[in-house]
């Protein structure tokens, strides 16, 4: 099999062009998305500047515990942001108003970071889901109710961040960064909104219906692109806004997620015709499911899975992953200990999705 590339390939071949020689583009958005897991609190904090180089190098200089990102996070996502950070590419670049918030008691995980690109240009970058069971409480809420308190941290964002630069502005993020930087610039006010050049929502899930019907979204929705592998199933949750376009990765089903295995050709995602077989069949499945379900029978869902998720006294993805056992058994006593009636309804659901596959 012919050896895939990647985002790194990219930085190989373009990494000595400047914006001026080669625009922004497509593959520029995933770079600056996943760079925004690096932690610029030392030297980037609300409020600060500074250059993008010697921050990236400060986080990479951090003992490797410093540096951990998570259990489902690729590590190799600290490297891409150091080898963008060290070509004449992105030479030159700022990075300012890092923030990130988590809050078990608001059910909140937020972070984002603006750049200032050698172009004149600015880049607002929300992070994806973290390592924290917060974040992944958060994610199921989005499915549930429009206005969760990071998508209304993120539109505060990018307001700030309009205030605080000129220039055109683009708006990205990868999975729930993605689904961010939509709800921002949906929700901009005018004088920001006709800055916004592009929004990129890479396999980034979607909105419920009365958010994709509203009039804010269709001003938007031809600047909004989203980027969904063949056989991820993020991308492909809830409706989406804007353009969708298919593209490839050298990973298989829901490990496309992973934004080191999307294929790059030149300055583009190498595109498919159309989802794979697993993948239109997840969307069908999922979209049905969900349909499906009453807002009571959401809530029974979110309530229980919060119920099972904290009796594992587990804080982040990691500690569950390192007691397996003994979070399962936690879990599953918490479930047996759920209200009969409610347990009986989300088995019931979760068997109504595994028919409809």
């Amino acid at each position: 099999m012919a050896k895939t590339s990647n985002m790194f390939d990219y930085l190989d071949w373009r990494g000595d062009l400047s914006f001026r020689a080669a625009p922004f583009n497509e593959v520029d958005n995933l770079i600056l998305s996943v760079t925004a897991f690096v932690d610029f609190s030392p030297s980037a904090a609300e409020g600060e500047t500074a250059e993008l180089k010697p921050a990236v190098a400060e986080f990479a200089a951090l003992p490797e515990e410093k540096r951990y990102l998570g259990a489902i996070i690729p590590p190799q996502i600290t490297d891409v942001a150091v080898k963008a950070s060290q070509c004449k590419r992105f030479e030159g670049t700022l990075v300012r108003d890092f923030v990130n918030t988590v809050s078990e008691k608001d059910t909140e995980q937020f972070s984002a970071v603006t750049f200032l690109l050698p172009d004149g240009s600015v880049f607002v970058a929300y992070r994806g889901t973290d390592d924290t069971l917060t974040g992944w409480k958060e994610d199921l809420m989005i499915g549930l109710k429009n206005g969760v308190p990071a998508q209304l941290r993120a539109a505060e964002y990018l307001c700030r961040a309009a205030d605080r630069s000129a220039g055109p502005i683009r708006v990205g993020g990868h999975s729930k960064g993605g689904n961010l930087a939509v709800w921002a610039a949906v929700n901009a006010p005018d004088d920001v909104a006709e800055r916004i050049v592009a929004v990129y929502s890479n396999d980034g899930p979607g909105f419920l219906s009365d958010f994709t019907e509203s009039a804010s979204c269709r001003r938007m929705e031809d600047r909004i692109i989203n980027l969904v592998p063949e056989s991820s199933i993020v991308g492909a949750l809830l409706q989406r806004v804007g353009k969708y376009r298919v593209i490839a990765s050298s990973q298989k089903n829901i490990m496309q997620h992973d934004p080191l295995s999307w294929e790059v050709k030149a300055d583009r995602f190498v595109d498919r015709k159309s989802r794979t077989k697993f993948g239109s069949e997840s969307d069908k499945a999922i979209r049905s499911w969900i349909d499906s379900m009453s807002e009571d029978e959401k809530k029974d869902i979110a309530d229980t899975l919060f119920a099972a998720l904290d009796a594992t006294g587990a804080k982040t993805v990691t500690d569950l992953k390192n007691n397996p056992l003994r979070s399962a058994m936690a879990m599953q006593k918490a479930f047996n200990s759920t209200d009969r009636e409610k347990r009986e309804k989300v088995n019931g659901l979760v068997k109504r999705l595994f028919r409809l596959k």
